[in-house]
């Protein structure tokens, strides 16, 4: 039985807190449209500092409008985030130089208002599932034509014009991990609605974007793809062990463990066919060097995130911890992957946080109180198994939002608790 617990009374107007939320989850693209329109009048270098005023400005009107209640937990989060840093610093002085660093440290990658940790902040703003998900429909909205046209510049030039972090500097590239990432967020949100109102308009804009980030993105977006699926499948199994059911999950199963890890031959074998028949294109080259350079170089990041590891047994090396060692490796010194970066920065209680969060995780995502939360913790989930093999979880927006969600369903369990205390009483 599915029990629903209100935090607060649906609205379906757009308020402050909404707005706050679209900007943010839409920030990407915002910035580049104005990018364009302030270098139309010749005054590009103001873009980036106006959007980033504009949205401070939304974030402090909803610190304005709502009480300290409702702010309480993100400010806690954010100054215990500014105190484990501080400490940091004091056990590990060497890691000043990457909290300084100005294209990796704190207040360009962390701290800033446009960052992955304000992702908290923006969800726990809304609160109310609905309001999330129709938000997050208007952010699908503002996303669309731009991946549209991002992947329509790949086909027609044969490379991505990438807009640096100063919003100004744009250049070429055969590849970048985001569009993927960006591409899948989407298409995930456009099937979540669908599975709603069954509309099949979201249902069409959800695998044309799959397909979109599986044409141009990295095999990354293929995981988190598969991870969306295979848990609805599985939790589908709880109340369907029909033949069909069982062999629709064991086939999908099977299509994530042999298509993720073969992913490069496979475009590379689908390249050299189409080659033989006489296609031939710079697009076809480029996804083609897109697929063989995804490692990255992984392998050694990896191994200097172990060693470090073995090194600061058993307490780490403090926040940003893993930079000292992948640093050595790559300029933006993340290991690529939430275990390592955890057991590098935080040491054994690294570990035991990870495991915290996997048991929770699991227990929101086999829960019945709530199928919109749920729901929307899968999408940000899902989105999130990313960080195994990429991106650091300081920067991730997903990462953020998912912990905001499981904020929210620990609420709505200590309200259902209360509820049948009073009940029984």
């Amino acid at each position: 039985m599915t029990v629903n617990i209100k935090i607060s009374r649906y609205n379906a107007k757009l308020d402050i807190a909404d707005l706050t939320f679209i900007v943010f989850f839409s920030s990407t693209v915002i910035s580049v449209v104005l990018s364009k329109v302030f270098g139309f009048m010749h005054i590009s270098r103001f873009a980036t500092p106006f959007f980033l005023w504009g949205l401070t400005f939304l974030f402090v009107l909803c610190l304005i409008k709502y009480s300290l209640k409702r702010w309480l937990n993100s400010v806690v989060l954010y100054f215990g985030i500014v105190l484990l840093f501080l400490v940091s610093y004091i056990i590990t002085p060497e890691l000043a130089e990457w909290y300084s660093n100005s294209s990796w440290g704190l207040a360009y990658r962390v701290f800033r208002i446009d960052r992955g940790l304000y992702a908290f902040f923006a969800i726990l703003l809304v609160r109310e599932p609905k309001k999330i998900l129709r938000n997050l429909k208007i952010v699908g909205f503002i996303w669309t034509p731009y991946l549209i046209w991002q992947a329509v510049q790949r086909i027609q030039l044969g490379y991505f014009i990438v807009t640096e972090n100063d919003g100004i500097t744009t250049s070429k590239s055969l590849y970048t991990l985001s569009y993927g990432y960006n591409a899948v967020f989407i298409g995930l949100i456009f099937f979540m609605i669908y599975k709603k109102n069954k509309n099949k308009i979201y249902l069409a804009l959800g695998w044309m974007l799959c397909c979109l980030a599986i044409t141009f993105g990295s095999r990354g977006s293929l995981i988190v793809l598969g991870c969306y699926f295979l848990i609805w499948e599985l939790l589908k199994l709880r109340t369907d062990l029909s033949k069909q059911r069982i062999i629709r999950t064991f086939l999908l199963i099977c299509l994530v463990v042999i298509v993720v890890p073969f992913y490069d031959y496979i475009i590379a074998a689908l390249g050299s066919v189409l080659e033989s028949i006489g296609i031939q294109s710079r697009t076809l080259q480029s996804l083609l060097s897109s697929a063989i350079s995804d490692t990255n170089g992984r392998e050694k990041i990896w191994g200097a995130a172990i060693e470090q590891i073995n090194r600061y047994f058993p307490l780490g090396a403090g926040a940003f911890g893993d930079r000292l060692s992948a640093g050595k490796v790559l300029a933006w010194g993340y290991c690529h992957s939430i275990i390592l970066e955890m057991l590098a920065s935080f040491g054994l209680v690294g570990a035991i946080v990870l495991c915290v969060m996997v048991n929770k995780s699991i227990k929101i995502i086999v829960s019945d109180m709530d199928y919109e939360l749920v729901n929307l913790f899968v999408l940000f989930f899902s989105c999130s198994i990313k960080l195994l093999i990429s991106d650091s979880f300081w920067y991730n927006a997903h990462f953020w939002g998912a912990l905001a969600l499981a904020y929210l369903y620990k609420m709505r369990t200590k309200e259902l608790q209360q509820q049948e205390c009073s009940e029984n009483a």
